[in-house]
């Protein structure tokens, strides 16, 4: 994954989504060739590149496919390695940030909610990470008319 990743940096968003179905299509050919399931480590990467085609969508305001593939990496995730990958919550929290641009509330707050349970998990309650995405989360209950509980996730 080099040339997709070039493209990408430099927001070249066509050639890198030709780059990203390119490594999609070589990494489904090789499970197929290795196992009718694929290892964790494959299907990981499926789960990567899902996540960089969500992300690439986005930025070319395509913003349910980038949902779409957003909801795919999430499940490439879960299939993988359950709930202990931290890419889940990257997922979760790209996912959180499209169904708020799509005034999606209830599941933008879903979203931020499973990004915040999955990483608190992994590193407790006060990595930057859980204060980012609270913010979020509490810019959605304020959004959605939630005041009290939106100044409570500030907290």
């Amino acid at each position: 994954m080099n040339l997709e990743k070039q493209e990408h940096i430099l927001r070249n968003f066509g050639k890198a989504k030709k780059y990203y179905f390119q490594a999609l299509e070589t990494i489904r050919f090789k499970v197929k060739c290795v196992s009718r399931n694929g290892s964790v480590a494959v299907v990981t990467n499926i789960a990567i590149i899902f996540q960089s085609l969500g992300i690439i969508h986005w930025g070319l305001d395509d913003f349910e496919e980038s949902k779409r593939y957003f909801e795919l990496s999430i499940e490439a995730y879960l299939t993988a390695n359950g709930l202990n990958h931290l890419g889940l919550v990257d997922s979760y929290y790209n996912l959180g940030l499209i169904h708020f641009e799509l005034e999606e509330l209830p599941k933008a707050e879903d979203s931020f909610r499973r990004a915040l349970e999955i990483h608190s998990k992994q590193f407790g309650p006060s990595h930057k990470m859980i204060a980012m995405v609270t913010r979020k989360l509490a810019g959605v209950l304020e959004e959605a008319g939630q005041s009290n509980e939106a100044a409570q996730e500030r907290v």
